[in-house]
């Protein structure tokens, strides 16, 4: 294919895309919506964003005051025409005049001419733009989480399977390449002296918690030598099943208990894994799947320290995510972390590893962890309790184990 890139404004695409010869794919940060997919189909989400309000810095428009000041007669709102936010504009600042432009410079222009008070637009244009508008400032994020595709006359499936296998190669790839990187410094890291004492240099199928006190465990999916051989940490490599629910949304009990975890360096030092990791929780059923078989593989835990059976290790992963909403991990661990919370204080016994990505406990602590303050989440409940579950998983490690 030739690639011939064609300029419109944005509330043309749509029209240029249905009118059958002018445009076969748009791409241009545009949010999907039940309205436009009525109109168009889309890829796969490639990227998550907010809105966000942008005043001139130093006037009357502040963090503190810019909902009430913004919604009064006399107020102008630049947008651009048939975006996200000219719909929020004209919903959530009914006594305000919303003033549609042709595109974003447009809308910071006539903001900065005085032709407008603020400038209603997504969170990554505003931050781009603000580069060439210095005077100007975001005084509020708006958190509504839309996600970027890209649109196709409806029906075409062969260019939009075509367009969902680039965008995965390209994740694929980005991941690859940050993976070497991210080797790179941290071999960089952990080659100073005063980290070679703290981990575990040999593990084999019956080393002790007791052992591993005090020390750190490598645990990797992957053998990640090729990436820097000189990155001589890695101790264990985990034969990790495939649990992508895009293909299968059923629980796979026996795929989780039919792992292999084994020394690098010695094959032959090998022993049974119990291993969950559900982490694509982008519906209600894969979510319920997710809280579903942690909770019996913490069961499973149990049942192999009771039966004395010492050749089964169990890595829990106690986290989920999902690829379209950068919220997950909090939102998904506040309704996760609770049902860990209950079983561990109903049931005793050991649960094995029990991995977690959301370690934020509630709003302070994840902000000053470096965390984003998802602000509505916490607001209404949305607390992950990693704290709490953390001391938990300690007190049943203290108890259990010597």
């Amino acid at each position: 294919l030739e690639f011939n890139p064609v300029v419109v404004q944005f509330d043309g695409i749509i029209p240029a895309l249905q009118s059958g010869g002018q445009a076969d794919v748009a791409i241009s940060g545009m949010t999907i919506t039940p309205e436009r997919q009525e109109q168009v189909d889309f890829s796969t989400a490639y990227y998550v964003d907010d809105l966000a309000i942008v005043v001139v810095s130093g006037g009357d428009i502040t963090a503190d005051n810019v909902d009430e000041a913004l919604n009064a007669e006399g107020m102008t709102i630049a947008v651009q025409s048939g975006t996200t936010g000219e719909s929020y504009a004209n919903e959530n600042f009914a006594n305000a005049n919303t003033q549609p432009y042709g595109n974003a410079t447009d809308t910071f222009a006539a903001m900065q001419a005085g032709q407008a008070n603020a400038v209603i637009t997504n969170k990554a244009v505003a931050e781009a733009m603000l580069a060439s508008y210095e005077d100007c400032e975001i005084v509020k994020a708006i958190a509504t989480n839309e996600e970027y595709g890209i649109a196709v006359p409806k029906g075409n499936e062969a260019l939009l399977n075509a367009i969902n296998d680039a965008i995965a190669k390209l994740q694929a790839d980005n991941g690859m390449e940050s993976q070497n990187n991210w080797t790179l410094l941290l071999n960089k890291v952990l080659s100073k002296d005063k980290y070679k004492d703290l981990f575990i240099k040999q593990w084999r199928p019956d080393l002790t918690v007791g052992e591993m006190r005090g020390k750190i465990l490598w645990l990797s999916r992957y053998d990640l030598r090729p990436y820097n051989d000189l990155f001589h940490y890695p101790i264990v490599y985990c034969d990790w099943p495939d649990e992508d629910p895009d293909i299968d949304e059923d629980l796979n009990p026996e795929a989780q208990r039919n792992c292999a975890i084994y020394n690098m360096d010695n094959p032959e030092l090998k022993t049974t894994l119990y291993k969950q990791d559900y982490y694509k929780t982008t519906t209600e059923k894969r979510m319920k799947n997710k809280q579903q078989t942690v909770i019996e593989m913490m069961h499973s835990a149990r049942e192999a320290t009771a039966s004395n059976d010492n050749n089964i290790w169990i890595v829990n992963h106690c986290s989920a995510y999902t690829e379209v909403s950068p919220r997950g991990y909090i939102t998904n661990a506040a309704n996760l972390h609770p049902l860990v919370i209950d079983d561990l204080l109903k049931n005793e016994g050991t649960v094995g590893i029990m991995p977690m990505d959301m370690a934020c406990h509630d709003y302070v602590h994840c902000v000053i962890n470096g965390g984003t303050p998802y602000t509505s989440d916490y607001l209404y409940g949305f607390y992950p309790l990693s704290q709490s579950l953390t001391n938990l998983l300690i007190k049943s490690n203290k108890k259990f184990f010597k």
